[in-house]
């Protein structure tokens, strides 16, 4: 018995494959298992899970638009920009160039009128009084002043009114200059007849008193005077004068201006219609 079983033992084991080596365990393809999956599983390709095309979606976040400011450069270089730029720059150059132009012709302007108030300097007649002459002083009659005016000037001058006033006080108490009552005639003073000798005869007598004070040396006779005239230019000269006449001594009677206010100014004005 224990032969049959040996026997049969070694007919099945002869019947049955032989077992892989172990190389041949590790190069066993495993492509039929995966195709085995493939096979087993449906293809899901397409579908809303794996589909064939994505969808890219665009980003929320919102990328600078440069085509504006692109567009505004290109515009900035373009040909009519440029005639912009050169049409401002001339524009400038001309209203620096007018500024200046109008800086030289008030230069000019300036200068030409002081060359004509320099000629009219130059030219213009010059009234004064020359020299005081003989004074008769007499109690009970009026003063008689005679002086001279003399033009030292270049151009005639037309008197225009010569005002005359006089008062009697001490040396020390000089009165301030008022414009006088008495008006005198005088003619035109014309080159080269430039002097007028003046016997001016005041109008009060003096009495007893005022003669004995003036010969004492107590009063003096104050003379003011204001003379108008114009020259050839039509300037306008108002000369304001004034003199102390007393006794001197040895009967000399003589005549020094008063330097006080108001006395010995000279005024010129301009024509009216150059004002």
């Amino acid at each position: 018995m224990w032969i049959v079983l040996i026997v049969a033992g070694n007919g099945w084991a002869n019947s049955q494959p032989p077992p892989p080596t172990p190389t041949e365990a590790r190069e066993q393809p495993k492509t039929n298992t995966k195709q085995d999956k493939h096979r087993a599983e449906p293809d899901k390709r397409g579908t809303e899970s794996s589909p064939l095309v994505i969808k890219v979606l665009p980003s929320e976040t919102n990328e600078p638009d440069t085509s504006e400011a692109t567009s505004k450069q290109n515009d900035y270089a373009s040909p009519e920009w440029a005639l912009v730029y050169v049409t401002a720059i001339l524009t400038m150059f001309t209203g620096g160039l007018m500024f200046y132009t109008a800086k030289l012709w008030g230069a000019a302007q300036r200068q030409a009128v002081e060359m004509q108030e320099s000629l009219v300097v130059a030219e213009r007649a010059n009234l004064s009084i020359g020299k005081w002459n003989n004074f008769v002083i007499e109690p009970g009659k009026g003063p008689i002043i005679n002086f001279q005016f003399i033009n030292s000037g270049r151009s005639h001058a037309e008197i225009i009114e010569f005002l005359v006033g006089y008062k009697i006080t001490t040396k020390d108490n000089v009165p301030p200059f008022a414009r006088g009552e008495m008006k005198v005639a005088l003619p035109a003073l014309v080159p080269p007849n430039n002097v007028i000798d003046i016997c001016l005869p005041l109008s009060e007598p003096l009495t007893e008193d005022q003669f004995r004070k003036i010969m004492a040396r107590q009063n003096f006779i104050f003379l003011l005077g204001e003379v108008t005239y114009t020259d050839i230019f039509q300037w306008t000269c108002v000369h304001r004068f004034g003199a102390q006449i007393g006794y001197y001594g040895g009967g000399v009677v003589g005549a020094e201006f008063i330097a006080g206010p108001g006395y010995n100014s000279i005024k010129w004005s301009k024509p009216k219609e150059a004002n």
